[in-house]
């Protein structure tokens, strides 16, 4: 089964551009400088599921935990404190499989988490794509 996007009505909750707004502005004319936070709100939504066991299995096979886009060990920089941290990264993204899909252990990538944000702020990049541009920025 595959989901396709519904197409939606998409609006603002508040103005941001009306003073009254609790997020509200004026073209940067005061500095943003304090916002009311922590507010407990109830959101009901879905949400894909991933396999805690598949992921702990993924960590568990690395003898060295290194990040495959930067080459970073955790153990390195922070020592014991890092030692076996890493993240793992859907190679196919979840949002891209259907109901009947199955992960294996070669459809992730050992990666840290800052990489991991740049592989999906940019249209979900390859982490060989990553690993190309670090390496060209080293140049």
């Amino acid at each position: 089964m595959v989901f396709k996007k519904k197409k939606g009505f998409w609006r603002l909750r508040a103005d941001p551009l009306n003073p009254s707004s609790p997020d509200g502005f004026q073209d940067g004319a005061e500095a943003f400088v304090e916002a009311e936070e922590g507010r407990v709100n109830l959101k009901i939504h879905l949400r894909r599921e991933r396999s805690k066991k598949l992921i702990d299995a993924f960590k568990a096979k690395l003898t060295e935990p290194r990040c495959e886009a930067c080459g970073m060990s955790f153990a390195e920089v922070y020592g014991d404190l890092g030692g076996d941290y890493i993240e793992a990264h859907h190679k196919i993204p979840i949002a891209q499989l259907d109901r009947s899909s199955t992960t294996t252990l070669d459809d992730l990538a050992a990666v840290r988490a800052n990489c991991h944000r740049m592989i999906h702020k940019n249209n979900l990049m390859l982490v060989k794509e990553l690993a190309e541009f670090l390496m060209l920025r080293k140049k």
